[in-house]
């Protein structure tokens, strides 16, 4: 299979005279979140419900014991010791004091602060594969304040509308070390430690929210190259 890529990468970038080997992967995990303080901004004070919410919080992931789960999938393109990917990195965050905010009545963003990154890999002679990643984030959040929550984005009217009801924007940065546990020919089981930093500005209801997230990862999971 991997002759074949090549041969069809080959004969795509004729004038480049490159052979691209090919990869995937597939990771779960969980990551660890540095403390935040966050501010919800009435976008109309006048008439909103609230004028400004603050607060001091501690993010949690929570990426196995929750549904859906954390994961990262990523493919790249490989030539010798050096690689282009594209990832999705499925975070995750709760607020561990919901219960003491007295005008939130929950504050999820369980299907996704999904940061969408392009990476440059590149694996040194211990065979460790360093990641460096830059890109935005996909956020869907479901944040309920007073009572009241923003209605999904999508109306649900066809079969892409669930994509559209995430909100694009911000930016997402990670740096990461990844190593191969076991492998068998072009199979790798693989383990990853990474630090990431993002920012999304998100729509509430009757407001908006400007949500960062520093976080230490730790991912198990399967790689074909």
């Amino acid at each position: 299979m991997n002759r074949l890529l090549c041969a069809l990468s080959a004969s795509v970038l004729p004038a480049f005279g490159v052979c691209f080997e090919y990869s995937a992967a597939l990771q779960i995990g969980n990551a660890w979140n540095a403390p935040e303080y966050l501010t919800i901004v009435a976008d109309d004070p006048t008439t909103a419900s609230y004028d400004q919410i603050s607060f001091h919080t501690q993010p949690e992931t929570r990426g196995l014991t929750t549904s859906p789960v954390y994961y990262s999938v990523r493919f790249g393109a490989w030539k010798e010791q050096e690689g282009l990917e594209i990832e999705l990195l499925h975070q995750k965050i709760f607020l561990n004091n919901v219960a003491d905010l007295p005008e939130i009545d929950r504050f999820e963003v369980t299907h996704g602060y999904n940061m969408v990154m392009l990476n440059k890999v590149f694996e040194t002679e211990s065979a460790t594969r360093w990641r460096i990643g830059a890109g935005t984030i996909a956020s869907y959040p479901s944040i309920t304040i007073n009572g009241q929550s923003k209605p999904p984005k999508a109306d649900g009217g066809d079969p892409l509308s669930w994509l559209r009801s995430y909100y694009w924007g911000g930016y997402a940065l990670q740096l990461g070390a990844e190593k191969t546990l076991l492998q068998w020919g072009r199979h790798h089981l693989i383990a990853e430690v990474k630090v990431s930093a993002g920012e999304a500005l998100l729509p509430v209801s009757e407001g908006t929210l400007l949500l960062p997230n520093k976080a230490v990862h730790l991912l198990f999971g399967y790689s074909f190259r």
